[in-house]
């Protein structure tokens, strides 16, 4: 039988929750969407319902939608799809509004703990200045850092740190709002863009810093994996060969056997307690060979889906898991060296590109209604 999987974005065009119903649907979940009205993800075959977010929704009306949405599926399991989905469900975890009633808040909440994991390391996992602290008990190793909240202490931390380094906002994802600096004088410039980016709910940003980290000249390594109640299912690690834009995703990855990627991951899951999907971006420092946790998010991302490709189905573990199925950690064999193109990111940076034809490439032939939907629009590389 199916496992109910209700999959909640609060993005339309973001690649993550796009293709991830396909992958989730092979492993034997039945997917529902909330997103908003015209997300391209409600376009997949693989979506067994679609309901609707309000258009422009706040805090308030998502919550009401995720309540109905839930009444209407019955999920065994919720899948945030983007990063402003897990913050709003975690914030409901740790604050519950005053709006549901005391019964249906405790059942949202143990729902939503059910689906992501122990809720006291919630704020670690989106707040970097919170995360070290964690990650170096637990033996992760992250580059050097200060937190700052005045240019003139973000001048000295470069100074201390420098002579390259990246200030960048504590609970950021990815390249957003990532600023590297060469001096003292660079970094007090560029404190006030780093703390002002946007990011979301502002609401959810009211605690943000600044980091001030010493920069990793290295190797970039994504590594992403699936967890259950701390303990890693499956993961692969993949190389960046190509990129959509400087700071920007992958857009050719090389997947690989990587040890100490591993070994950070299980790390992780274990010391966040955590459940569902998680993503790393680690740096391999040139010099040493060491490996760094550079960025952390716990949500799907891009490639998710692909590890297919490599004999890491995620998804599938996930599902054995939830069917209390739970077997040794599924990795990439060592001696792999698999180059893909990713799609349609590579297509969108150059539809010209040789990789697409050199190199497999995971367009969703299975799903026409989504790859129409793909081959119709671009993403803006500014």
């Amino acid at each position: 039988m199916a496992i109910p999987i209700l999959l909640v974005t609060c993005e339309s065009t973001w690649l993550a929750p796009i293709r991830m119903p396909g992958a989730l649907a092979r492993a034997g979940f039945e997917v529902t969407l909330l997103a908003p009205p015209d997300a391209v993800a409600a376009r997949s075959r693989y979506v067994a319902r679609s309901r609707a977010l309000p258009a422009d929704a706040n805090p308030r009306e998502w919550l009401l939608a995720l309540v109905a949405a839930i009444d209407a599926s019955r999920p065994q399991i919720l899948l945030p799809g983007d990063e402003t989905s897990l913050r709003l469900l975690q914030a409901f975890v740790l604050s519950p509004p005053p709006l549901l009633g005391r019964e249906l808040t405790r059942a949202l909440a143990d729902l939503i703990v059910h689906s992501l994991g122990a809720p006291q390391f919630y704020d670690a996992a989106t707040d970097k200045a919170r995360l070290a602290p964690l990650m170096h008990a637990a033996g992760v190793r992250m580059p050097e850092q200060i937190v700052v909240r005045t240019p003139g202490e973000a001048a000295r931390a470069a100074a201390e740190l420098g002579p390259a380094v990246v200030l960048k906002p504590s609970n950021g994802t990815g390249g957003r709002d990532v600023i590297v600096c060469d001096s003292p004088e660079a970094a007090a410039a560029a404190f006030q863009r780093v703390l002002g980016g946007q990011r979301g709910v502002a609401t959810l940003d009211r605690d943000a810093t600044v980091i001030v980290q010493r920069r990793i000249a290295g190797q970039m390594l994504g590594r992403t994996s699936v967890a259950w109640r701390g303990v890693e299912l499956a993961g692969f690690s993949r190389e960046r060969l190509q990129t959509i834009r400087a700071l920007g995703g992958s857009t050719v990855v090389r997947y690989v056997h990587a040890p100490e990627a591993t070994a950070f991951s299980q790390r992780t899951a274990r010391a966040l307690h955590s459940t569902g999907f998680m993503s790393a971006e680690l740096c391999i420092e040139y010099a040493t060979g060491n490996a760094y946790l550079i960025d952390l998010t716990r949500r799907i991302s891009p490639p998710t889906h692909t590890g297919s490709y490599v004999g890491v189905e995620l998804c599938a573990a996930f599902a054995r898991a939830m069917r209390g199925e739970i077997g040794p950690p599924i990795d990439v064999p060592p001696g792999t060296s698999s180059i893909m193109t990713l799609f349609p990111q590579e297509f969108w940076r150059d539809p010209q590109s040789p990789a697409l034809r050199r190199y497999p490439t995971d367009v969703p032939w299975d799903d026409p209604p989504l790859l129409r939907e793909l081959m119709q629009w671009r993403y803006d590389l500014k």
